[in-house]
């Protein structure tokens, strides 16, 4: 098996860019892909699991975030490199940077926050700068320097992501203490969405959401008491949402079973699906997430009593009269546009390189080449600048379109 071209796919899948930079990251992480590493026959140096090197605690979330069980995800190699280049497609967007990026996945999070905060005096860890400086082929010495107050932007630190109602920002790493509520959301979003004939897969929805937030203005709140941005989500896929809030134990049991509904309770940090009835006092619950608390979680009336405070329910349904199967193609749409837009988007940003670039060298041939061509002392001389003008032309902007004069 060649591991280079399996992580080469893999970034490719995720839009990690520059590939090849994710393969020699992937390269340190598995020892030069050493086999015994990857079937875990051993630990990594870090101790470490995997060709991915990913601890068991975030590795079991990684797993989460992408949709399989842990399981599966422990037992492929493939499911490992598809997790990294999740992450670090994520940890790249966060950061805008290869440096902070590498460093955040090998120390984590909290570590390079702190080494990037003039105020603390936590110096980076020997080790991420060995690591960090062998995949980007740098010096320790400017590695360092990136990863310390003087040597990043000033703008660093997260990204605007989905809104929270008590947070600023979506969690970002698996280490995260809301990650795992958040991510238990999501899946009660994508079981509902099940339950009412939808195809949307649980990528397609953190895509829709989070990669491109192509869903209407409102962002998943998990902490969203009242229920109404998740209503509003539902909405914006095409079906019939309401909210309840606040609800009681007797008002979700009687719904319960009957129609698709999505539960949070205050106090509960995520949404649970209430899949049925278990009996006169109890209500069967989910949320799909492997590995998280709700998964066919059950919950009594004593203990919704004990829990106290309030509780919102979101009933959601075919509007009457629509094909549910005609509602799904139209979700496939919204998947694939919203896939093709980001893709524009990286087309656009690539172009505007290109521009950034041709700009430099029209400032060198009026700069230099143009004054060198009138001053030339002999025809010859001034042929041959002309002729580096045409090309210089002909590479950056291209052939000339028929009919325009030269």
């Amino acid at each position: 098996m060649d591991w280079r071209e399996e992580a080469h796919a893999a970034a490719v899948r995720h839009g990690v860019e520059p590939a090849e930079r994710f393969v020699a990251q992937m390269g340190v992480e598995s020892v030069n892909f050493d086999p015994d590493i990857i079937a875990q026959h051993r630990l990594g140096p870090t101790g470490g699991r995997g060709i991915a090197q990913f601890m068991t605690a975030t590795g079991n979330s990684v797993a989460s975030m992408i949709g399989v069980g842990r399981d599966e995800f422990w037992s492929d190699p493939f499911c490992q490199l598809d997790g990294a280049a999740w992450l670090m497609k994520r940890l790249l967007i966060r950061y805008g940077s290869w440096a902070h990026a590498l460093a955040s996945y090998r120390a984590g999070d909290g570590n390079l926050l702190r080494w990037l905060d003039s105020r603390d005096t936590l110096l980076p860890f020997d080790e991420t700068v060995r690591y960090v400086s062998r995949i980007l082929r740098m010096s320790p010495e400017a590695t360092q320097s990136l990863l310390l107050p003087e040597g990043a932007d000033d703008d660093i630190g997260p990204v605007s992501m989905p809104a929270l109602a008590f947070d600023p920002m979506a969690p970002f790493s698996p280490n995260d203490s809301r990650w795992a509520g958040w991510a238990c959301s999501l899946h009660t979003m994508q079981q509902a969405l099940e339950s009412v004939g939808s195809s949307m897969t649980y990528a397609n929805l953190y895509h829709l959401i989070v990669d491109v937030r192509g869903i209407g203005d409102a962002d998943l709140g998990f902490r969203d008491r009242t229920g109404q941005v998740m209503a509003q989500m539902f909405r914006d896929l095409g079906y019939r949402a309401r909210t309840e809030y606040p609800v009681d134990f007797d008002r979700v049991w009687e719904d319960a079973g009957h129609e698709p509904m999505c539960l949070s309770i205050d106090g509960h940090n995520h949404w649970l699906f209430v899949r049925s009835r278990v009996d006169d006092d109890t209500l069967g619950l989910s949320n799909s997430a492997p590995g998280h608390l709700g998964v066919d979680q059950t919950l009594t009336r004593w203990q919704w009593a004990q829990i106290g405070g309030g509780a919102a329910a979101v009933h959601i349904d075919v509007p009457e009269g629509e094909d549910p199967s005609v509602i799904a193609a139209l979700q496939a749409r919204l998947v694939e546009l919203s896939t093709n837009n980001q893709e524009l988007a990286g087309q656009v940003q690539e172009r505007d390189q290109q521009l950034a670039r041709l700009r430099e060298e029209l400032a060198h041939i009026a700069d230099v080449i143009v004054p060198a061509i009138v001053s030339a002392p002999t025809e010859d001389a001034r042929e041959a600048l002309a002729e580096k003008v045409h090309e210089i032309r002909e590479t950056r902007v291209g052939p000339r379109p028929a009919g325009v004069a030269a």
